[in-house]
């Protein structure tokens, strides 16, 4: 069942307002196209624009801005090492830091 129409409070608008709305539209566009044909919008075009100029800008050129400075790079400074001491070894065979020995002379 259908209760839009049966509702108490809806009433249809007045069809005739809708008529009117619709007229008037038509009526507009016919207006404008008989303007286009006919002419007249060309010439109130032709009143409103101005004449154009036409200017030529010279592009402005801009010098590049100087290289930056070299950088002066240090180079880096060697750490001073010391060396480390020698190995202490206590054999017999080792020869770490030993004297050199005489071979006893055949003489």
């Amino acid at each position: 069942m259908n209760t839009l129409g049966l509702h108490p409070v809806y009433k249809p608008r007045d069809p005739a307002r809708r008529y009117k709305g619709i007229v008037i539209v038509i009526a507009l566009h016919i207006l404008i196209g008989w303007g286009i044909v006919s002419g007249t919008a060309k010439n109130a075009l032709m009143i409103l624009k101005k004449p154009l100029e036409a200017v030529v800008i010279q592009e402005v050129i801009i010098p590049p801005p100087p290289p930056p400075p070299p950088k002066q790079i240090k180079p880096p400074e060697a750490p001073k090492v010391e060396a480390p001491p020698p190995p202490l070894c206590h054999h017999r065979m080792c020869r770490h830091r030993q004297p050199a020995r005489r071979l006893p002379s055949s003489r």
